[in-house]
């Protein structure tokens, strides 16, 4: 896990949104490879082991099986390109997030794309976690604080949390959900094909303040 990653992660739990606090027992360049996160809200934890961090328990300690290495270093290089197209990566910085089967591009995006991390959530496919790459396990929810993002894909599996994922998304961020998703109401579509809808995050305008003329 990219540590400079864990300021935008939130607890999945339901309450208010707090800031993770992160115990590093291993590090690897800037990549946490052991340790732990907490929530001083509801006292939940954690646990990061192998750079994985697993939102699906909350004591610290359910063990995570060990990491595998890459199936296929190069990854799925079409959809590598689809992802970068929808998400419009034309510029490095932020960080995007793969969720479920999007995991699948994250190889070859990483070759594809410079200065973008990407955060996969519950990877379908053999990942090691660093290198511009961080793993967490969920539910299938997004522990990603409110306006963090800058592009989230999800698949089927994650499309119920689509609300969650869109206040996850920064100004002019993008989502990609499948079309059978509903679209949020602060979220404008973009364009959809036979697979997915793609959108990107309104401007929050304010009310128009009436001039005095003098």
């Amino acid at each position: 896990m990219f540590i400079e990653l864990v300021e935008s992660l939130r607890c999945p739990r339901p309450h208010e949104f707090t800031w993770l606090v992160a115990s590093t027992l291993e590090m690897a360049g800037r990549d946490i490879r052991r340790g732990l996160l907490g929530c001083p809200s509801c006292s939940a934890r954690y646990p990061i082991r192998d750079g994985v961090v697993d939102f699906q328990t909350r004591d610290g300690t359910t063990p995570i099986p060990d990491s595998m290495p890459l199936a296929d270093a190069a990854g799925d290089p079409e959809l590598a390109m689809r992802v970068a197209a929808l998400l419009d990566l034309t510029s490095p910085g932020g960080f995007i997030v793969l969720a479920g089967t999007w995991s699948e591009a994250a190889p070859a995006l990483r070759a594809l794309v410079d200065g973008v991390e990407v955060l996969v959530l519950n990877t379908t496919v053999a990942l090691v976690s660093g290198k511009g790459i961080s793993l967490a396990r969920t539910d299938g929810s997004i522990p990603i604080r409110p306006g963090a993002a800058r592009g989230i894909a999800l698949d089927e599996r994650h499309a119920p949390h689509v609300n969650s994922a869109a206040r996850a998304l920064r100004q002019f961020g993008r989502l990609v959900a499948p079309i059978a998703a509903s679209l949020p109401s602060d979220l404008e579509e973009l364009a959809r094909d036979g697979r997915d809808w793609v959108a990107t995050k309104r401007v929050e305008t304010s009310d128009a303040v009436p001039l005095r003329r003098g």
